[in-house]
């Protein structure tokens, strides 16, 4: 049977690599629909938010307009978290064999839901931080994550490459929560309590020892197979490489951070003397 046309054409594309995308994943038309269906849905989370928290927290009426907003996107964020975290922990090990067998070629429907959800809500949340540009709410280095995940994940999503690999990355979104839960303490003014300091341990060990290690994961899946690697087509090596570098690099610029922060808090290393009255 001929094959139907691909959605690139950037490089003539194995058909070998066409008929598993074709056979385990959603048609294209059905991968958009799911992509522009989970950025409304992340939207939509962080308004029922607004709504839900206007009448649950006092912190939350105390707060400014601006860190009200900030607030609702990043229940939005633990949102998103918790479904990367869920699919990752539940697909993973479903895909082990595949994960080191084939990492570039594996797909399957459950790996696209996966790479819609993740790249709707990048969409998203990049879009709430352009629009809030000079406020708290836009970070540089965020805008940096989103763009190249916006990049790998839509491109694993309409090429059929990479899912499975791009897959075992969500795995990272278990400081999420955390990330999170720093900032509600700190806008509810409980950063003197036990549980900000409990939150920041965690905090710590899930980025020094979850995602900083997770680049030793990722060079044991693709060193055995880098001549496959680099048999595929340009622009998907590149936003593999490109990808990744850029992950390992914030993932230890912000382990850096984290261990500064935590440090100054519970260990006092950096505070500045109390002048005497």
């Amino acid at each position: 049977h001929p094959l139907p046309d691909f959605p690139f054409n950037l490089r003539a594309v194995p058909p070998t690599m066409v008929q598993l995308h074709l056979e385990w994943g959603f048609p294209v038309h059905i991968q958009v629909l799911l992509v522009l269906a989970f950025t409304v849905g992340w939207y939509c989370i962080g308004k029922f938010s607004r709504f839900f928290s206007e009448r649950l927290f006092v912190s939350y009426r105390k707060l400014s307009p601006i860190a009200k907003r900030d607030w609702d996107i990043r229940v939005a964020s633990n949102a998103h978290g918790y479904f990367q975290i869920i699919l990752a922990c539940t697909l993973v090990p479903a895909y082990w064999n595949e994960i080191f067998s084939d990492p570039y070629a594996f797909n399957s429907r459950a790996i696209n839901v996966f790479l819609a959800g993740a790249t709707g809500y990048f969409i998203q949340d990049l879009i709430m931080m352009l629009i809030y540009y000079g406020t708290p709410i836009f970070s540089w280095s965020a805008v940096c994550h989103h763009v190249m995940s916006i990049i790998a994940n839509g491109t694993a999503l309409l090429t059929g490459y990479c899912g499975v690999l791009i897959l075992s990355v969500g795995i990272q979104e278990w400081s999420t929560p955390f990330v999170n839960q720093r900032w509600f303490y700190d806008a509810c003014h409980m950063k003197s309590g036990l549980g900000y300091a409990i939150n920041g341990i965690l905090l710590w060990f899930v980025f020094t020892c979850v995602r900083v290690p997770f680049t030793y994961f990722l060079y044991r899946v693709i060193w055995p197979t880098i001549d496959d690697c680099l048999t595929q087509p340009t622009y998907i090596i590149s936003a593999l490489f490109g990808t990744m570098s850029t992950s390992i690099l914030l993932n230890l610029w912000w382990s850096w951070a984290v261990t500064k922060g935590l440090a100054k808090h519970v260990l006092g290393v950096g505070k500045k003397p109390k002048k005497d009255q």
